[in-house]
């Protein structure tokens, strides 16, 4: 048996936390957004100022692109290209990243389409 092969899986790949990362970023970054949206509509419509909404949307944004990014990079270091049926490490690398870069670009997709009504309606109407 190769103990090389076996000390390499008890390691672990350094790139999983990143690929982790960037496979739940997006989707956290949605729910993360939704909830200080939330939070912070009755001090907006207080003030009078909507700036803390569209500051939050923003971010929220900023972070599932960010998560995008990551995964766009762990997908390049891996050789880039669709999943084969390759196993190992790379394969695996390949698969997380396209995976994570859908998950990201659902996620900008979906606050994007949570933000249009900030523009378009006032949240402060009753």
């Amino acid at each position: 048996m190769d103990t090389d092969k076996i000390d390499r899986t008890r390691r672990g790949d350094p790139h999983s936390g990143r690929q982790v990362l960037a496979l739940v970023g997006g989707p956290a970054a949605v729910l993360l957004t939704q909830q200080a949206k939330y939070l912070l509509v009755e001090p907006a419509c207080a003030s009078g100022h909507l700036a803390p909404l569209h500051l939050a949307a923003l971010i929220g944004l900023l972070l599932a692109l960010g998560c995008g990014a990551l995964a766009f990079h762990e997908w390049r270091i891996a050789g880039g290209g669709w999943p084969d049926h390759g196993g190992g490490s790379a394969g695996r690398t390949r698969f997380m990243g396209v995976l994570a870069m859908l998950m990201a670009a659902s996620a900008g997709l979906v606050m994007i389409a949570q933000w249009i009504p900030d523009w378009i309606v006032s949240p402060c109407q009753h």
